[in-house]
């Protein structure tokens, strides 16, 4: 697409702002049920990117890049957020290193992946990005299904 520096900066930008707004609403919605809102959040994800790919073999065009960026960012952030805290509170005695492994392991888990699906995937429409991100999704919700959760709270 080759855009100047000032307006890729600002894409990234925004995509910090969303996945900082996924972070608060994971905090506003803390006393549900952790795996029910990760699943929900997962799924909507899905949805999400499905739609993407489908806009976007008609549309391409930064906004719609940007548009899809917010709602995965938001849901990432949802998602690594809400991990955090129920591990936190599951494992509230090994704070400091669970927050480095959980984030360290975040950070090397999407970059390997996403050094893997540049590699094999060639990406040059938005609609192969979106591919992409729905494999990474999947693998997150496979994730999430096969871990055995211990709910500490029962509320809904």
């Amino acid at each position: 697409m080759h855009f100047a520096p000032t307006v890729t900066g600002r894409c990234s930008m925004i995509s910090g702002i969303a996945f900082l707004a996924g972070s608060m609403l994971s905090n506003i919605l803390i006393a549900k049920r952790f795996l029910k809102k990760m699943l929900i959040a997962v799924i909507i994800q899905l949805i999400l990117t499905g739609c993407f790919i489908l806009i976007t073999f008609n549309v391409h065009n930064l906004y719609s890049l940007i548009g899809y960026v917010i709602f995965v960012s938001s849901c990432a952030g949802f998602i690594l957020n809400g991990t955090l805290a129920y591990c936190l509170t599951r494992f509230s005695q090994y704070g400091g290193t669970l927050s480095g492994l959980l984030g360290g392991a975040y950070i090397i888990f999407t970059s390997a992946f996403s050094f893997i699906i540049v590699k094999t995937i060639k990406i040059d429409t938005q609609s192969i990005l979106g591919e992409g991100c729905e494999v990474l999704i999947s693998v997150v919700l496979i994730l999430l299904l096969m871990t055995k959760w211990n709910d500490l709270d029962r509320r809904d």
